[in-house]
């Protein structure tokens, strides 16, 4: 945590100087998101009496974030920085016992984990007309999982965003975005070695495809 902290304010230190010469942007993004995952049933919680997922289905959910983007006079590619808050949602069927009684009895619940991240990246601007322009990003996200009572998840995670999207620069100082993205973990999301029966060790690699709309604020450099 400490690390990523120190990264974090080097970054901030970093893009401050950097945009002393350059044109700056804030950029705020609000939008949904489906999260899927790569396993095809992963453990999500502790049940003491004994019982297992059957089967677990993306949920739609939030995403938040506010970026920083450093611009160069001279190019279409730019830095970008920021933070941000989401949730990763699915919901679950599966099959639990009562008591000392056997696993049969089915069970449905719908589970959220809220992650805050930081974001680092580049974006690249393409021009399609006097006001519109394509943009396309790649960012590395990494994310701090805010509760996990079960024990069961990593408290620190990362993954990599991509996006491509379109802008639309409705005043000189205001522009509007909306931004479609992929997103795809990098890291196990979940403690592991965690043995599920002597079996498997288990893993929780979560993807996500989303939208977000953004609002955009050009501070532009003398």
């Amino acid at each position: 945590m400490k690390k990523s902290l120190l990264v974090l304010i080097l970054f901030l230190l970093m893009s401050q100087a950097f945009a002393q010469k350059k044109a700056t942007r804030i950029i705020f993004n609000g939008g949904i998101q489906n999260t899927g995952m790569y396993e095809e049933t992963f453990q999500s919680f502790q049940c003491f009496e004994g019982c297992f997922p059957t089967s677990q289905t993306p949920a739609t959910s939030y995403d938040f974030n506010i970026l920083y983007q450093v611009q160069s006079k001279t190019s279409n590619l730019s830095f970008v920085y920021g933070l941000g808050i989401n949730q990763k949602s699915y919901t679950e069927k599966g099959l639990s016992s009562i008591g000392s009684g056997p696993i049969d009895n089915p069970y449905f619940l719908r589970i959220d984990k809220t992650y805050l991240g930081a974001f680092f990246g580049i974006n690249y601007d393409l021009p399609i007309g006097s006001k519109t322009k394509l943009i396309a990003g790649s960012l590395l996200n990494p994310e701090f999982l805010v509760s996990d009572e079960n024990e069961i998840y990593n408290p620190l995670a990362a993954s990599i965003r991509m996006t491509f999207g379109l802008e639309y620069q409705a005043f000189d100082n205001f522009a509007l975005q909306l931004t479609p993205y992929f997103q795809t973990a990098i890291m196990n999301y979940a403690k592991s070695p965690l043995m599920l029966g002597g079996e498997k060790t288990q893993t929780y690699y979560p993807y996500s495809f989303g939208i977000n709309l953004g609002i955009v604020l050009n501070k532009k450099s003398k």
